[in-house]
């Protein structure tokens, strides 16, 4: 019973919300890949060098041997109308309001489930064929002087879809794709009560959806509840990548350094989203119907009782009155996955120092100042931002990503520690001791990579994503599924002002990392004002340490060799406090109980080569 008050209660009473589980007997699907790449390098002067090319990407249309593929055809028009009795006119009187008909009333529902290799939809597939994606590139460098360089680039970069887990293209509710679920639309009641029970988990076999080849019984399995399928327009994301930098030698030979200072810049256009917009849900749904308030909870009969399969979100015999505006009214939820929506922007500046190998030591010291922002995260949901609210736009969600790291600092260095022979210290061995305190000490090298970077942006969420859950008055009729909390009034400063280690739950002194009373969950149909991340303040910092300790030495002759090493992760065994809880309805809401990284990990090892 997750989502809904205890869970431990939940399953001692016998109630489930949800379940699901993996189906082993998969799809077998393909997807094919082409790219051709041209590029020519032209020598303007002895100064000057212009690199140009253009490469070609195409995914083609993904297809499934035995055409187990899913689609939502936006453009079929059910030929059903509502039940005898029931009228608009109707719903008003009862919620005491005064709103225009939703359009389905007066023009039809649009949108059904479809499967190809039917004879409805013959083809192999839905998606469409976009074969123009072609990335140009252009660079530049320069010489400013004899030990100075002028380096600038540009290029358009198409990614790929391969991979994603939504290749199969029959996902989660569908009785072919890789995972199964025992519910999709919560209850009829709007989250009140719920019809499954463990000894009676799957009543009429509700959540499960068989195998057919027939159109119409695939809709019957599945309606009411939700309905996921990959969009037709799904597309790898482009990003246009900049480059500009400066380069500096100073030295020379063994001695050489070189500096570099530069800019880069990532602009992800046409990301694709994870879930889409959603095309139950009407846009912009908090400024059409919001200032209708609570009456969105009235319960009005339900339009199309009886012809939907009853124990599913929409079949009950009456719906919240905000249900009634969903753009389709048989489906709780219908997400098309992978819609190109999305966008991103990532700049940086940073600034580097390189000592090249020479006299047995290197050393590479980076230090970069970040900022990355964006609405939508990655196409299978990692890193992503919360879902608009009340059918706002991904505009709304906008801003800072999860992943986004302001300063870091990078230092790689190895060093062949100069004592044995041929160097500084033992580099002459003459007497037996000498020879068998050089095996010992001498050929010796060590290398290491040290980490600094500030913390990362902390999320303030409301779990809202479930029917009857707190703060779930907009998805409870399916205008959304995230709800963000609210800055509390008059407002209050959220920054404690502690280290992550002060914050970590049961140590000395223990203050939460931020203050849990400066928000609070939405009430009634209001929408959060808490950003998706916040901007006055970061997680907890992160260093660490890792070390390598290594010497290889001839056996008997030089064509065999023993190697000797020791490797250290996190050395120093710093503890780096992870971010804090960001759940709203949590206990530990506001308090760190984790850690980011991994405590100290030594490996010794000896490899012979021969």
């Amino acid at each position: 019973m997750n989502g809904y008050g205890s869970g431990l209660a939940g399953w001692l009473l016998g109630g489930i919300a949800g379940g699901d589980g993996v189906q082993y007997a998969g799809p077998a699907s393909l997807q094919t890949y082409h790219g051709a790449y041209i590029q020519d390098d032209f020598r303007v002067s002895s100064k000057l060098t212009i690199n140009m090319g253009i490469r070609w990407d195409f995914e083609p249309p993904r297809t499934e041997r035995f055409d187990r593929q899913t689609f939502w055809d936006k453009d079929y028009k059910w030929p059903w109308t509502p039940n005898a009795g029931w009228s608009w006119d109707q719903v008003l009187k009862i919620t005491g309001t005064n709103m225009p008909a939703p359009d389905w009333v007066t023009k039809g529902i649009y949108g059904r489930a479809v499967m190809m290799g039917t004879k409805e939809y013959p083809g192999r597939t839905l998606q469409w064929s976009l074969p123009y994606h072609f990335g140009p590139r252009l660079g530049m460098a320069y010489q400013l002087m004899p030990k100075t360089v002028l380096r600038a680039s540009y290029g358009v970069i198409w990614g790929t879809s391969t991979g994603s887990q939504f290749l199969n293209g029959s996902m989660w509710n569908i009785g072919y794709g890789d995972l199964a679920r025992l519910v999709q639309g919560g209850s009829p009641d709007g989250g009140l009560t719920f019809p499954l029970t463990f000894d009676r988990p799957m009543p009429n076999g509700i959540g499960y959806v068989p195998v057919t080849r027939d159109v119409n019984e695939l809709n019957k399995s599945v309606m009411g509840n939700w309905f996921l399928a990959s969009a037709p327009n799904i597309t790898p994301e482009h990003e246009h990548v900049i480059s500009l930098s400066l380069q500096r030698e100073f030295g020379s030979g063994t001695n050489s350094w070189v500096l570099e200072g530069a800019y880069n810049a990532n602009l992800g256009r046409g990301i694709p989203y994870y879930l889409g917009m959603g095309e139950h849900i009407l846009p912009d749904a908090y400024h059409k119907i919001g200032p209708l308030g609570m009456a969105l909870s009235t319960q009005v009969p339900n339009p199309f009782y009886g012809q939907i399969a009853p124990l599913t979100g929409m079949g009950g015999a009456t719906l919240p009155y905000g249900r009634l505006f969903q753009l389709n009214p048989l489906w709780s939820e219908i997400w098309t996955v992978g819609e190109p929506l999305g966008t991103s922007n990532y700049h940086a500046g940073y600034f580097q120092v390189e000592h090249r190998f020479g006299r047995g030591f290197s050393l590479l010291a980076n230090y970069t100042l970040a900022k990355l922002l964006q609405d939508s995260g990655a196409l299978d949901g990692q890193q992503g931002m919360p879902f608009p609210q009340a059918g706002l736009g991904l505009g709304s969600v906008y801003g800072l990503a999860g992943s986004d790291i302001t300063h870091k600092m990078l230092f790689n260095y190895s060093w062949d520690i100069p004592v044995g022979k041929g160097n500084t210290l033992l580099g002459n061995p003459q007497t037996i001791g000498a020879k068998v305190l050089d095996k010992v000490v001498g050929g010796w090298s060590l290398a290491g990579t040290t980490t600094f970077r500030s913390g990362t942006p902390i999320a303030v969420r409301t779990p809202s994503n479930t029917v009857g859950g707190p703060g779930s008055q907009w998805y409870n009729i399916g205008m959304g599924r995230d709800s963000q909390p609210i800055f509390v009034v008059p407002r209050v400063n959220y920054n404690n002002g502690v280290s992550g280690h002060g914050a970590l739950e049961g140590s000395a002194g223990f203050t939460p990392y931020f203050n849990p009373g400066a928000f609070r969950v939405v009430q009634g149909y209001e929408i959060g004002d808490v950003p998706s991340y916040l901007t006055q303040m970061r997680g907890p910092g992160f260093s660490q340490f890792d070390f390598a300790l290594m010497k290889s030495f001839p056996i008997l002759s030089e064509a065999r060799r023993l190697q000797l090493r020791f490797e250290a992760q996190n050395i120093l065994n710093h503890m780096n406090a992870g971010n804090p809880d960001s759940s709203i309805v949590s206990r530990t809401f506001g308090m760190i109980t984790s850690q980011s990284g991994i405590p100290r990990r030594i490996m010794i090892a000896a490899k012979f080569q021969f």
